[in-house]
């Protein structure tokens, strides 16, 4: 599956020089991200982690209908 997108992407021209530049820079901040969660889903519960997430996109809502409304009024 992978590989067939892979071909897709590049067959829609979707790599850029500038999106291959963008995902180099990315990518060790990519692999830091993946260790950190990694170490945490072994540290904290199942039932905690679903607390976490879901506190974390109650801020992400909030915080857009925030940024929305405030372009709103500009």
């Amino acid at each position: 599956e992978n590989l067939f997108r892979l071909l897709l992407y590049v067959a829609g021209d979707l790599f850029t020089e500038k999106t291959l530049l963008l995902s180099a820079v990315m990518l060790p901040a990519s692999l830091i991200g993946m260790q950190i969660g990694s170490l945490l889903d072994r540290k904290i519960s199942n039932k905690a982690s679903q607390k976490i997430i879901i506190l974390l996109f109650i801020a992400g809502g909030i915080s857009t209908l925030i940024h929305s409304a405030l372009q709103l009024h500009l």
